[in-house]
Formats: C-alpha cells, structure tokens, sequence
C-alpha cells in the first residue's frame, strides 16, 4: 500500500514539473483596439478576444515589430489588406502606420516611391471612411486623432511644410479662381503669364511673379518630373510652373525664341488625378499639358502665396 501512495507522489510532482510556465504568446501585448488583454483570461477566451481576423493579422505584426521584423510585418499586412480585398478599415489604417515605420527605420525605405505612394493611398481610404456614413461616431474620433498623429510623424519624417493646405488652396477653390482669369483672355496666345497672375490675385495673392519667392530645385528637368515635384511637396497647390526650352534665361525677356510658358498647379481632382490651368484650359492633366508644350523643361516654381 505505502508503495501505491509513493508511486502516486512521484507521478504528481513529475507532472507539476512538466507544466508549460512560458508566458503566453500575446501576454502584455495590446489589442488594436488599444484595449489591453486581461491576463487572467483563459487561452480559449484569449483567443475569442481576437475572434475577427483583422485584430490577429494587426497582433501578429505587433509581435513582428516587436521582434525587430518590419519588414516582414509590413509583408504580413499587405497580405492580409489583399485578403480583404482592400476593404477593412482597420488593417489599412495599421499598414499605413506599418509604411510609416518602415520608412522612419530605413532610410532606403524611406527613398522607396512606391511606399510613399501607398502610405498615402491608404491614409485617404481611411480619411473617405471616417467622411462617410458607414462610420459611427466611436470610429470617427478613434481614426481622426490617430491619422492626425500619423501626418505629424510623416510630416516630420519628410519635412514637409503644411502651409498650402487651407481650404483656400483646395483644388474647388483654385480651379474657381482659375476659370475666371480663363475667361478674361480666352484662348488667348501669349497670355499665359498674365493668366497666371490673375489666377493667383483671384485666389487671394497679391503682387506677381517677379516678386513671388522662386524655387529652381527641378531646373533643367523634363515635365514629366512635376510628378516627383508634387510627390516630395517641392510642388504645392496654387503654384506657378515656368517652363521654357533654355532655362535660366531672364523670365521677364520678351525673347519668345526659347518658347516660355507658365501654368498653375491646382492640385487634385476628386479622382486624384493632378491637375493645371492656362490660358487655353482650367482643367488639364500632366500628360495634356506636357503634349500642349513638348520639348520644354522646368525652369522654376513660384509660390504667389509666400
């Protein structure tokens, strides 16, 4: 009998021996919903917590972070926003914020076009999402104070200066501004400076070109590189382009042999396409105003505002 009673002590402390002590997988961490998880739930109640697939795709990649792998938790939600069809919410916000890290911790991530380019894509998928009606009042103030501190981290991560975003360089009100210095000369050849101007006193400048603050950072580069220009913020809403096909020469010559020609940037359409005016258009793309004065290259941007 003493035996049977010893053999059941050794197997009971063999056992307590054997229990699995390791912390659990998502111990300490902190749900997407910023609610923290309750340590003393059980693994089937942890579990439940993350029941959508959205809130373990977000965790899997906290722990990622965590354990220095941004990358691989940027790859991670990219996957997962694909799954999705690029329709929740949740798992676009946490990859722009993904994009962000990424780029703040690498400086050759931070160079990467295509990541700055989907950071914002996703941004403004979730700034139409907080505008709609689908969103209650709950996600609305969640998603607002969070892409509120996302833009002042990017802004400072690419120096990039705000002071063009009031509702007065909003591409509704430049393009208002620009019909009507349109209509003052019509399709009218040479007037595309004084169109320019106009455009800009419409909108609330004052002066003209010769005493706007100039920029010569793209000189001697194609068109086609205004895209870069707006890209890296060089370029902003309700500035004037000066192209011509000798750049550096005298802007106020009335030499028309280096066929100079200045236009304005109104921003974005509402299918973010950038847009220009002249005096021949209110509403021209990139490619339409390049295909209307070939061969010209960027001399200077001016700001009529600064």
């Amino acid at each position: 009998m003493l035996r049977i009673v010893g053999f059941f002590i050794i197997l009971i402390t063999c056992s307590l021996q054997n229990v699995h002590t390791e912390e659990p997988f998502f111990e300490s961490l902190e749900l997407a919903s910023d609610k923290g998880v309750d340590e003393s739930a059980s693994q089937k109640d942890l579990y439940k917590s993350f029941e959508e697939k959205s809130d373990l795709s977000i965790e899997r990649a906290l722990v990622l972070n965590e354990q220095g792998k941004k990358v691989q938790a940027l790859k991670f939600l990219r996957e997962a926003v694909t799954e999705t069809n690029f329709k929740n919410v949740k798992l676009r916000y946490f990859l722009a914020k993904q994009y962000l890290l990424v780029m703040k911790s690498n400086k050759t991530a931070l160079k990467n076009k295509d990541y700055q380019s989907n950071l914002r894509y996703h941004v403004s998928f979730v700034e139409e999402f907080v505008n709609s009606e689908e969103c209650n009042a709950e996600d609305a103030e969640y998603y607002t104070l969070g892409l509120k501190t996302l833009k002042e981290k990017q802004d400072r991560l690419f120096n990039v200066d705000r002071s063009h975003t009031s509702k007065k360089f909003s591409y509704k009100s430049l393009k208002k501004a620009a019909t009507d210095a349109y209509n003052v000369w019509p399709g009218t050849s040479g007037k595309c400076y004084p169109v320019s101007v106009l455009t800009a006193r419409n909108n609330g400048s004052t002066g003209d070109g010769w005493s706007w603050k100039s920029s010569q950072k793209y000189r001697w580069k194609s068109m086609s590189s205004i895209d870069e220009a707006i890209l890296d913020n060089s370029l902003k809403p309700g500035m004037v382009i000066y192209v011509n096909t000798a750049p550096g020469a005298d802007p106020q010559s009335l030499d028309m042999s280096y066929l100079p020609h200045w236009f304005t940037y109104l921003g974005k359409d509402s299918e973010g396409v950038s847009r220009f005016s002249d005096q021949y258009t209110t509403n021209s793309s990139l490619k339409e105003m390049i295909n209307f004065v070939p061969g010209r290259l960027i001399d200077a941007f001016f700001d009529p505002y600064n």
